[in-house]
């Protein structure tokens, strides 16, 4: 060793590599720690939407039509698609006071409403309340119209 201090030097650069390792490494750690939470909530976030149903098709949409009813005071309706959208006629269900009579097919053409089509009903009294319930291919269901019988 020469006189020149160069050893104390060199002490110094160890010492501060080993303190700049002890105090750097959990700093990197923790960095990694938060950046990896942050990831981890990211994904369970997006898989939770998609695993609950959230993220997937949602329910097809009710379509929007105009119906027009007629009756001339016999026991006879004849209902009508005013205009609006085209729809299987499969999945509009015919209702008179609650109890369905079947779908807009059974009465009449079995493939689609379309503007201009037209079901006659029969054995409706004074007071009936005809109902027309469009039936999703998920189950949901929502009124397109009714008509209370004067």
């Amino acid at each position: 060793m020469s006189g020149d201090g160069s050893g104390g030097t060199d002490t110094s650069k160890i010492l501060l590599i080993v303190v700049a390792a002890i105090i750097g490494i959990p700093v990197v750690l923790i960095v990694l720690a938060i950046v990896g939470g942050i990831i981890l909530f990211l994904l369970s976030a997006v898989l939770g939407t998609f695993v609950l149903g959230l993220g997937g098709e949602q329910a097809a949409a009710a379509p929007q039509a105009n119906f027009d009813f007629q009756t001339d005071g016999s026991e006879m309706v004849v209902v009508t698609h005013d205009g609006g959208e085209t729809m299987p006629a499969s999945s509009v269900r015919v209702e008179v006071d609650g109890y369905t009579t079947g779908t807009w097919a059974d009465h009449g053409d079995p493939g689609t409403v379309s503007a201009g089509d037209s079901i006659t009903l029969h054995s409706v009294r004074s007071g009936d309340t005809v109902r027309l319930v469009w039936e999703g291919p998920d189950g949901e269901s929502r009124v397109l119209d009714s008509y209370t019988v004067p």
